[in-house]
């Protein structure tokens, strides 16, 4: 797709790192989804071995930039959450993007994120329409701060919950236009936190500050994340 290569600051933008992070949240996706409560007994030589019973994840913490070299006081507050599963994670996907701006050449707008790549952003949605993916939500970061971004663009409401950044944050990159936020933004170090209840059938997503207190929160039932329920 030789369109879509652009160079900005005399540099070809690196497409590479795009694909190799839709790559990576989809396998995220696909392992937080595939929650195995019991498997069959294993043969082997020694007979049957009975197999190790997964409870599925309720609890999901994950942020973004990180200073390796800096003070990093709320990894404390994460462990306090006490998370299932824990993720590391890079660029924003499109949460920040208000799906009409043209983009000038400012430091701001070199920042990689999929606003910039549209064929490639369409995509993705029109990958997970394809295949047939329900309950997929998002997780982003990389921006220096935190919000949740809605979009119809889908085959249902898709969210992108970004949290950014875990040692220091930027106090103009939130002042970008971007209509399809939702909850947001919160301009302080933050981790995002995804509970489940699976009983309720609801997602709860919440940025959480260095203290442990929820900066803001959506609640997101499985039914609106599937082509049934899906209200454009």
């Amino acid at each position: 797709m030789p369109d879509l290569i652009r160079e900005r600051e005399g540099r070809p933008l690196n497409r590479s790192r795009v694909y190799k992070l839709a790559s990576a949240l989809l396998a995220t996706l696909s392992v937080a989804g595939c929650t195995p409560t019991g498997q069959a007994p294993i043969e082997s030589d020694e007979g049957s071995v009975a197999p190790v019973v997964k409870a599925p994840l309720t609890r999901v913490a994950f942020g973004s930039c990180a200073f390796q070299w800096a003070e990093q006081p709320i990894f404390r507050t994460i462990v306090d959450a006490e998370p299932d599963l824990y993720l590391s994670l890079g660029d924003a996907i499109y949460g920040d993007f208000d799906g009409e701006t043209t983009f000038d050449v400012t430091p701001e707008s070199l920042r990689e994120e999929w606003g910039n790549y549209p064929h490639e952003r369409r995509r993705l949605f029109e990958l997970i329409g394809a295949t047939g993916a329900e309950g997929v939500i998002l997780l982003s970061g990389n921006v220096h701060f935190a919000e949740i971004s809605r979009t119809d663009e889908g085959p249902y409401l898709l969210y992108d919950f970004t949290s950014s950044g875990l040692t220091h944050v930027n106090e103009e990159y939130p002042k970008a236009p971007n209509r399809h936020r939702v909850a947001g933004p919160f301009v302080d170090l933050n981790f995002g936190l995804i509970e489940i209840d699976w009983d309720q059938g609801i997602v709860s997503l919440r940025a959480i500050g260095t203290d442990g207190v929820p900066t803001f929160e959506q609640r997101v039932g499985f039914g609106d994340l599937t082509t049934d329920g899906a209200s454009h």
